[in-house]
């Protein structure tokens, strides 16, 4: 790891955060992650800390002291501030419909979703642009961790939606680790781009979806099918895709979770006159046993200590805590740090029909991986010799090649939670 042979993928949402401190780990092990990070360049929504922010900030930690009798011990999520402005977005479309179209108009789903769309406005988390797709044009800050502090605090650049411009900061460069003072790595792998250079074979990617609004079942799953290219571009895409593994939130397709879908296609048309055309994302499933978590935590403190606990925000959390319940998603476990033990499926693509189909499973109760003996991994270009060579060619630690050869880029997600709701204000 030390040696910048890995890419490293993990979701926080705050700036000046230390992901490689682990306090139940040694010092000695500790520095050693410290050094491992020094490879890694995270992307994350890029925070505007004004003093709007800040006030905003100080509002939330003082509603949740007085409503639910909890302490903000951290800077509040941007995350936070985003809901603030989804909400401030929607309500301001809904006005507008209303103004313009009386009251019935009230529950147009459709009329509604299009007032949001190319628009501009001012919130809490700074500029929100949507555009005519419904896509908002987010700010994203790339962050390297300074080697002596070990934190990932100053953004080296800032990639902005709005114009898609990215601007690297002259004040704070990037530090490149085993460089020596020369700067970036090679412009090309010493494998090549297309890896020519190296036995065919030799690298098997993997993509992270956890976080994405896929929602569909694995096998109707294409990333790579893009209707406005062409056959050959599409095919070409394709192609390359059959080196691509894809770990996603393992979706739990069962009759209950098709009854709950339909009861939320009925009551979305019912509600708000809008037609799902695709299946309801496992997300909407997970907010559902969310709620359904948290109300069988408050009843249980109410039943325990009456009706005046029922603000009580840390008793009701520690309910959720070391237990398990049956949700439309599934079995929800919820561990003693409060952490959802979750599963994930792990997909491959069918070089035929270019879908991607689950070849395993992650287990998060029991931590055990199982592979699909029904459908095993296709391995491209080994000619039916099984999977990658267990080493590369430049060694786990780099020493067959010139050192500093990679930057890990750390996809830090960003999502957020927000771009389920606000980002992605879809058709």
């Amino acid at each position: 790891m030390v040696h910048i042979e890995f890419i490293f993928l993990f979701q926080s949402e705050i700036w000046g955060y230390k992901p490689w401190l682990n306090h139940k780990a040694t010092d000695s092990e500790n520095e050693r992650a410290k050094k491992a990070f020094e490879a890694v360049l995270t992307v994350t929504a890029s925070s505007s800390y004004t003093a709007e922010y800040e006030n905003f900030s100080a509002t939330v930690k003082r509603l949740s002291k007085r409503m639910f009798n909890y302490d903000y011990p951290e800077q509040v999520s941007m995350f936070v501030a985003n809901f603030h402005d989804a909400v401030l977005l929607y309500a301001t479309a809904l006005r507008e419909v209303v103004q313009e179209q009386g009251m019935e108009a009230k529950s147009d789903g459709k009329l509604i979703v299009t007032k949001m769309w190319k628009r501009t406005i001012s919130g809490v988390s700074g500029e929100v642009n949507i555009d005519g797709n419904g896509d908002r044009k987010a700010d994203y800050a790339l962050l390297d961790m300074d080697p002596v502090t070990g934190e990932f605090m100053v953004a080296v650049g800032v990639y902005r939606g709005l114009n898609s411009t990215f601007e690297l900061n002259d004040s704070r460069p990037i530090h490149w680790p085993n460089r020596q003072g020369l700067g970036p790595p090679l412009d090309e792998p010493n494998c090549g781009f297309d890896g020519s250079r190296c036995e065919t074979g030799m690298f098997r990617w993997c993509i992270s979806s956890l976080f994405s609004s896929f929602s569909r079942k694995s096998g109707e799953y294409k990333p790579w099918l893009n209707h406005k290219a062409t056959d050959s571009e599409n095919e070409r895409a394709k192609k390359a895709f059959e080196a691509v593994l894809t770990v996603t939130a393992s979706s739990s397709y069962t009759a209950e979770y098709e009854n709950f879908s339909a009861t939320v296609k009925r009551l979305s048309k019912r509600m708000f006159n809008y037609d799902y055309p695709e299946q309801v994302s496992s997300f909407v499933a997970n907010f559902h046993d969310a709620v359904l978590l948290y109300a069988t935590a408050l009843r249980e403190v109410v039943q325990e200590q009456g009706m005046e606990a029922k603000s009580d925000g840390k008793l009701i959390v520690t309910k959720m805590w070391n237990r398990t319940i049956s949700g439309v998603s599934g079995e929800v476990n919820i561990d003693g740090n409060g952490d959802r033990k979750a599963d994930y499926a792990l997909l491959d693509m069918d070089p035929v029909t270019g879908e991607f189909m689950t070849v395993g499973v992650y287990r998060g109760l029991n931590s055990t991986f199982e592979l699909n003996d029904s459908r095993p991994i296709h391995w491209p270009n080994r000619q039916g010799l099984g999977p990658p060579l267990d080493e590369p060619n430049c060694g786990f630690d780099g020493s067959r090649c010139e050192t500093g050869m990679c930057k890990c880029l750390s996809s830090l997600r960003l999502i957020n939670e927000f771009d389920l709701l606000s980002p992605g204000i879809h058709k």
